[in-house]
């Protein structure tokens, strides 16, 4: 049975439950009760409700759990770069954990709050229960209206502007699809966590640069679509670039994992962001296969290889035989190097100089090695078309031996 003080703290905040005053009120009132800082996060330890009598404001939005005892509460976290003892309660609703009801800066010489945490436990978790609830409720209607966003299933402006005006997105203005992708995603271990924490970092990134967050979680993927208005190309990749690195830093500090990117292109019709939402995707997958790294790989600096990979394979091995294939034959035959010199002359611009001292071979070596290649593909190495095709063709055996390799 209930002592008269437990009782009356917990219809104290049942009483702050039934106001609607949410978990911000309940934490809030939990805090001016017991006289303790008080926390609440998801459960990605994502603080969302946070109040204390005579601290700052939180800095971190994210607390590191570093120990905890289910059984006795006690445990030890890490917040804004510091470790701080305290009482740790998991809300959990079957067997699911919601979040963390967190007091902090006490110990299990604390009776009187244990016992009071105990209490703000279970109606915290039933706060918790009805808000996610709500949450599924209305994040199952943004969800079906990004989908059709990215699928192109919605045609007109008009519909796409009034729609997204629901959840305060403004998409009059000119946005690029940018995807994030958890490498060796397995949906039977913590990858779903860790992908949940992706999404909370990525929406968190977003609110920090004033955007509303445009996301959506798809097994090992968060889609984002990013706003972006500056004006030279240099700034939009600069933003882009920025926003993309400061998630990627805040997800290997949660959880150290390898996450892919790709960015689509900017389109200021929004019933075009379907386009840059396959564009991102391509330029994650030719970023994986050409192991793009140091940046962000953009659909619109992929150049020729985005044409290159969306083409035939068949037909573009055909093209590297028909350009290639016979000096290909002959090093096989003579055990030469001419296809590394060939590839070398070209990549230095055709600079005899440069490539001779790359390739460790005197001038009139290389001239000599140039015109055995130009006899045995029947060429002009001076004509433009020909140099063209021969860079199209590393290029594309380039692409297929990295595919190969995946």
């Amino acid at each position: 049975m209930l002592s008269k003080e437990l009782l009356d703290f917990k219809n104290k905040l049942l009483n702050e439950m039934f106001l609607g005053s949410g978990i911000k009120g309940l934490v809030e009132k939990i805090s001016a009760l017991i006289s303790k800082p008080i926390l609440i996060t998801n459960s990605t330890s994502l603080v969302i409700a946070y109040a204390s009598v005579g601290e700052d404001s939180p800095g971190e939005k994210y607390i590191k759990i570093i120990a905890s005892n289910p059984l006795s509460r006690l445990g030890l976290i890490n917040w804004n770069g510091m470790d701080r003892q305290s009482l740790i309660y998991d809300l959990t609703n079957n067997k699911s954990i919601l979040g963390y009801l967190i007091i902090l800066d006490a110990g299990i010489e604390d009776d009187d709050i244990i016992l009071k945490g105990e209490q703000a436990l279970n109606i915290c978790t039933l706060e918790m229960i009805q808000q996610q609830r709500l949450m599924y409720t209305e994040k199952g209607y943004k969800e079906a209206f990004i989908f059709d966003l990215l699928y192109g299933n919605i045609d007109s402006k008009e519909d796409i502007f009034s729609r997204a005006k629901l959840w305060n997105w403004n998409l009059q203005r000119p946005h690029q699809v940018i995807v994030l992708e958890l490498e060796d995603f397995d949906q039977n271990t913590s990858d779903s966590q860790v992908m949940a924490m992706l999404a909370d970092i990525t929406a968190n990134e977003l609110r920090k640069i004033d955007q509303t967050p445009i996301l959506l979680t798809k097994k090992e993927e968060v889609v984002v679509i990013f706003a972006n208005e500056k004006e030279t190309r240099h700034d939009q990749k600069a933003y882009m670039e920025t926003f993309v690195k400061k998630v990627l830093k805040a997800g290997e500090e949660m959880a150290p994992r390898t996450v892919r990117v790709g960015a689509g292109r900017i389109y200021k019709d929004p019933s075009e962001i379907f386009r840059s939402y396959q564009e991102a995707k391509v330029a994650l997958v030719v970023g994986r296969i050409i192991n793009i790294n140091g940046t962000t790989p953009s659909f619109r600096e992929l150049g020729l290889t985005r044409i290159l990979y969306n083409h035939d394979h068949q037909e573009l091995l055909e093209f590297y035989k028909e350009t290639l294939g016979e000096l290909e034959r002959y090093d096989g035959e003579q055990n030469s190097d001419l296809l590394n010199t060939m590839e070398k002359y070209l990549l230095y611009r055709c600079d005899l100089n440069t490539a001779a001292d790359v390739l460790f071979l005197h001038p009139n070596t290389l001239r000599y090695r140039l015109k055995k290649i130009a006899e045995i593909l029947d060429v002009d190495l001076n004509d433009f078309d020909t140099k063209l095709n021969l860079m199209v063709a590393f290029k594309i055996v380039y692409l297929l031996k990295k595919e190969e390799r995946r």
